[in-house]
């Protein structure tokens, strides 16, 4: 395993630890978070957010 990949685990590792730590005290928090993650990953792979119609 090449010393970027193992940061990038450590990395991830760490997060999770935390993600787990914030679920534990508040489930609800947890899950905003993942899912404003995902919201954010989604527009990024998207290419941006999609455009609002003007009134």
């Amino acid at each position: 395993m090449s010393d970027s990949q193992q940061k990038d685990e450590r990395f991830r590792d760490r997060l999770m630890a935390l993600l787990q730590w914030v679920a534990d005290r508040d489930p609800v928090a947890a899950a905003r978070l993942v899912s404003d993650f995902a919201d954010e990953l989604f527009e990024e792979l998207a290419g941006g957010p999609e455009p609002t119609p003007s009134v």
